[in-house]
């Protein structure tokens, strides 16, 4: 992501099914795949940075409610993919229904429940950035 965003590559649709392992030996060497919604970012272009894009349950509540965004979807789509790592499930329901986008705009998802075992503090502080509600508080990549 970081590669991306240093080109000033939006993807936006961020999600396991589009993170691929290069090198099994090495974790870190990943390759994002599916690139039909990502756009290249420009401050004189905000047409292009609204509208409903992405897969439903990965989605920040800035494209929900069809505002202006920017690199930090892609952080918040990871977040989301993030917790699936630490409580083997999603924070917020994957259909698009009232409830959903409310809890995703509300920021509200539980770290608690049968899947969910001790985790760092650091865990769950990088978590609570990623998944801040107003993406002006989210950190970049960058």
């Amino acid at each position: 992501m970081l590669h991306l965003h240093s080109l000033g590559i939006v993807h936006r649709d961020m999600k396991p099914e589009n993170i691929f392992m290069r090198d099994k030996k090495d974790p870190l060497s990943c390759v994002v795949a599916d690139m039909d919604m990502a756009i290249i970012y420009d401050e004189t272009n905000k047409r292009s940075r609204r509208g409903h894009v992405g897969t439903p349950g990965y989605m920040p509540p800035e494209i929900l409610q069809n505002k202006e965004y920017d690199f930090q979807v892609d952080v918040w789509s990871l977040g989301v993919t993030f917790f699936m790592i630490l409580g083997a499930g999603l924070p917020f329901p994957p259909e698009m229904s009232r409830k959903a986008k409310t809890l995703i705009c509300d920021g509200e998802y539980a770290v608690d429940g049968p899947n969910w075992g001790p985790r760092s503090a650091e865990a769950h502080q990088l978590l609570k950035k990623m998944l801040t509600v107003n993406l002006t508080h989210t950190p970049t990549a960058l």
